[in-house]
């Protein structure tokens, strides 16, 4: 099944044990076979993220989510994550397939139309588009309708919305034009009636057509 909801570690926010208990509160609520886990924290010691890790596959994959890693294939092959997402200036999608396999599920962060472009081109598993909505440290949003106008330059590209999403404008982002959600603190902090209306908002996105990679 496609991911519909990236959930993004940020230990800055969260330590190990928080981010495993969010993990947990999550995947009860919603469909873990569209959710995936993706270890960021690029400023973190390669042996925390590689904790954080297999932390994160200990809860995902007995229920059947995936666990990614941002950027650093060989720490995805260590400890045998089910993919990676890939930033702008990172390896070829084609690179990180020959490395991780046929079966590894690659995404690519996208900030504007040539880099949607390019990732279309490669044949990603999905991208992120950001930020949407304010975010710290990221720049001024894209906001809905240009939101919307990127995405439509691609509509055979599964677009997960990132930047500043939460509960409180999930509907938003999907109204906007995207297949599903991504979030960094939008879902560590969240309380169960937070954690339902992502639920929601997830399982509408799932009445849209799957997008293979080609």
């Amino acid at each position: 099944m496609s991911v519909r909801l990236l959930l993004v570690t940020d230990l800055g926010a969260a330590d190990l044990a928080e981010t495993e208990r969010a993990a947990r509160a999550v995947l009860e609520i919603v469909d873990p076979r569209v959710v995936a886990l993706a270890v960021r924290d690029h400023d973190a010691p390669a042996r925390v993220r590689a904790e954080l890790a297999r932390s994160l596959l200990s809860v995902a994959r007995p229920r059947g989510a995936r666990v990614i890693v941002h950027d650093r294939l060989d720490l995805a092959r260590a400890v045998d994550a089910d993919g990676v997402q890939l930033g702008e200036r990172s390896v070829a999608v084609a690179d990180a397939r020959a490395l991780l396999g046929a079966h590894a599920w690659i995404g690519r962060s996208c900030h504007d139309e040539r880099g949607l472009r390019e990732a279309r081109a490669q044949a990603v598993d999905a991208v992120t588009l950001s930020p949407l909505f304010a975010s710290p440290g990221k720049g001024p949003p894209l906001g809905a309708e240009r939101f919307a106008a990127l995405r439509a330059t691609v509509p055979d590209l599964a677009v997960l919305a990132l930047g500043g999403v939460a509960a409180e404008n999930a509907v938003a982002a999907t109204a906007a034009g995207a297949t599903g959600l991504a979030m960094i603190r939008g879902w560590l902090r969240a309380d169960r009636d937070a954690l339902e209306r992502i639920a929601a908002c997830v399982r509408s996105t799932e009445a849209l057509p799957e997008i293979p990679a080609d």
